[in-house]
């Protein structure tokens, strides 16, 4: 009775022992496991039927698993471990993708190859790829529109009034489709201008934009002269103002043309004397 009793004992301290390194091999496994792997999260739109512990590929490798998923408001996010010896680039591209003909879903990773490292300490945007199973099933609904169609057609078909009407509409349609290709012909020089007049353009704003600071003191100039012509104009409206008024002198000079006409006879005579004085000093002065 007592060796039965000392042997389920010792058996039952061998169970638990086993139990206690097993399960101590496990924890110290997936530490050290976890600690080899690089936590990524990616936001998905919809992620088809992933499960934690599908299979992260990296170019069809192996490389880690799903940890964790979350329904999120505007989408799903899950938390990827990746083996820490890829070294994933700032374009990283992540992917939902089907496996087999199950529906099995697994992650594609392509590490990107660009200069700088991904930071993954920031939410990555992933893709999602329609499977084989959601595209039988879109084909199925594309089938059903068509049978629906087909019955549509079948109707118009038996209505001959309808018929004629989308005669009528298919010819003017070719007619329209006519026009705009000779328009077309006829003009597709208007094209090639306007991308002469987009150059020209943009080399004009180039100019502005390395000349700005010659362009602000072009424009103050003009503004200052603008300014300065405004005033000198206002003066000579009002100095045509005074003239144009008779009650001045120099409006009754200019408004009597009978006294501009005299005034002039003798400014020509006047310059006849002296013209003649200067020829015939004798006939006006005497030397003595």
């Amino acid at each position: 009775m007592k060796t039965k009793k000392s042997e389920l004992i010792v058996g039952i301290i061998i169970v638990l022992a086993v139990l206690i390194v097993v399960f101590g091999n496990i924890v110290i496994t997936g530490r050290k496991q976890k600690s080899d792997m690089t936590e990524i999260t990616v936001q998905f739109p919809q992620i088809g039927g992933l499960d934690v512990g599908n299979t992260v590929f990296v170019h069809g490798v192996r490389a880690g698993k799903v940890a964790d998923i979350a329904l999120e408001q505007n989408g799903v996010k899950v938390v990827l471990l990746v083996n820490k010896e890829i070294i994933l680039k700032k374009d990283v591209r992540i992917i939902i993708s089907e496996r087999g003909m199950m529906g099995e879903r697994e992650i594609s990773i392509d590490p990107g190859s660009s200069s700088e490292n991904l930071n993954t300490s920031q939410i990555i945007q992933g893709y999602y790829n329609v499977g084989f199973n959601e595209t039988i099933s879109q084909i199925g609904v594309t089938i059903k529109n068509i049978n629906a169609l087909s019955g549509t057609l079948g109707e118009l078909i038996d209505d001959k009034g309808q018929m004629r009407t989308i005669k009528d509409i298919i010819q003017n349609l070719n007619a329209l489709l006519l026009n705009i290709n000779h328009i077309f012909e006829k003009n597709r020089d208007i094209s090639i201008e306007f991308e002469r007049i987009n150059n020209i353009l943009t080399n004009l704003d180039i100019l502005i934009s390395n000349n700005d600071e010659k362009v602000d003191r072009i424009i103050t100039f003009a503004d200052d002269k603008v300014s300065e012509i405004d005033n000198m104009l206002g003066q000579m409206q009002g100095l045509i103002n005074k003239i144009e008024k008779e009650d001045t002198n120099l409006g009754r000079f200019t408004a009597n043309d009978s006294l501009y006409q005299k005034i002039n006879t003798t400014i020509v005579r006047f310059d006849s004397l002296v013209t003649d004085i200067r020829e015939n000093p004798r006939h006006y002065f005497r030397l003595f």
